[in-house]
């Protein structure tokens, strides 16, 4: 699988949870020109009521004319529905899909997608399954959605696949995708169980060479987790943004807000961000870290309605000649677009940190990261404000 081509990877949108709804309608549908028929929806349905000991209902769909389906991807929020309709069309099944990649649920959410669905097709008739799709079957926080893991998915594809329909070409990307959702998301059981039998006959080595390896990390992000750092931040500003307002926010990634932006339109979130503090605001500059690299970044929240606002921010920054200042299409599909992003330490420089690290070298990371942001802040807040 390592060696793979796979357009998914080539396109970066393995992450983005909307991607996978446009790519789950398209095969899922019997009246896209795949080849593939009913013969996806129809295994992915029965695999999933299955996982939720619902089976009466898994029968209804293995014998049922699926012709006149109705599949809807982002109505109303709601990732992925799917509604089996009796000849009727006033009965049947309704599939509704929470699909989670990398992000969190979000407070509230899956008590809203109940309502509008409760509010479009009331009573009994209508009988619904609510499915928590994520990677490894995480738990929802409504016990009646069914939290079913992505490697349902792929083994209700791959079964059609075995079965030999499809168009050559949909048959290529479905595969990819199958590739994708393995490499990315699905555990192999062999390495699982491989590392789990190091791991218990080894722990306490593991344990010591993994803390020294990345000790590093854990003292950059306490440093610049700490109110010590936005004063290294005006420091290095000087005199190009005295009046400057920052605070940390909450959560695991070292991110800090900029108050002074409070009450301009275009940077305040109208709803929730998956993954994102709750700050209401759209933009936030976060040091990213990981085991490959380092960067001062500017990052904005993706919403459900966030597209218009993006357009505006990249639209006022256009034109300067900041090093580090992204354009909007270079970001627009991402899930966390960056309106900024500096590097700091590449590879090698991380290589080194491993095998041996000084408070100086910290001391330099850190002042490095401060001076990205003093460089940046002060072109964005001119160009926020510009009438």
């Amino acid at each position: 699988l390592q060696d793979v081509y796979c357009p998914f990877a080539a396109l970066r949108i393995e992450g983005t949870e909307i991607r996978h709804s446009n790519f789950l309608e398209n095969m899922l549908s019997p009246h896209e020109k795949h080849g593939f028929g009913d013969s996806i929806l129809r295994r992915f349905c029965e695999d999933v009521l299955k996982a939720c000991d619902l089976y009466e209902l898994a029968l209804d769909v293995h014998l049922k004319d699926l012709s006149n389906v109705d599949i809807r991807r982002e109505w109303k929020h709601i990732d992925l529905l799917i509604r089996l309709p009796n000849p009727d069309n006033k009965s049947g099944i309704i599939l509704v899909f929470e699909i989670k990649t990398e992000s969190k649920e979000s407070s509230g959410q899956l008590e809203r997608y109940e309502t509008i669905v409760e509010n479009e097709w009331s009573g009994s008739a209508w009988q619904k399954v609510k499915v928590f799709l994520t990677p490894s079957g995480d738990v929802a926080s409504k016990s009646d959605w069914q939290s079913i893991d992505f490697e349902l998915m792929t083994s209700s594809f791959n079964s059609v696949l075995l079965e030999g329909g499809g168009l050559p070409t949909a048959r290529m990307m479905l595969e990819s995708y199958i590739g994708m959702l393995k490499r990315k998301y699905v555990e192999d059981r062999v390495q699982l169980d491989l590392v789990e039998n190091i791991w218990r006959d080894h722990s306490e080595a593991l344990e010591y060479l993994i803390s020294k390896k990345y000790q590093w990390i854990n003292k950059i992000k306490e440093r610049l987790e700490a109110p010590d750092f936005l004063r290294e931040i005006k420091v290095a500003l000087d005199d190009k943004f005295p009046d400057i307002e920052l605070r940390l926010a909450s959560g695991n990634i070292p991110r800090i807000v900029v108050d002074n932006w409070e009450g301009i339109p275009f940077l305040e979130v109208d709803c929730d961000s998956d993954g994102w503090p709750d700050t209401r605001r759209m933009i936030m500059l976060e040091t990213e870290m990981t085991p490959e690299s380092l960067k001062a970044e500017v990052v904005l929240a993706r919403t459900k309605s966030s597209s218009n606002k993006h357009k505006e921010i990249f639209a006022r920054i256009d034109g300067n000649e900041v090093k580090g200042l992204k354009t909007s299409k270079a970001e627009a599909n991402k899930a966390w677009p960056r309106l900024y992003s500096k590097s700091i330490l590449d590879s090698k420089k991380i290589k080194v940190l491993m095998e041996d690290y000084s408070d100086s070298e910290v001391d330099k990371i850190i002042q490095q990261v401060a001076e990205s942001y003093a460089e940046v802040l002060p072109v964005l807040d001119t160009a926020f404000r510009k009438r």
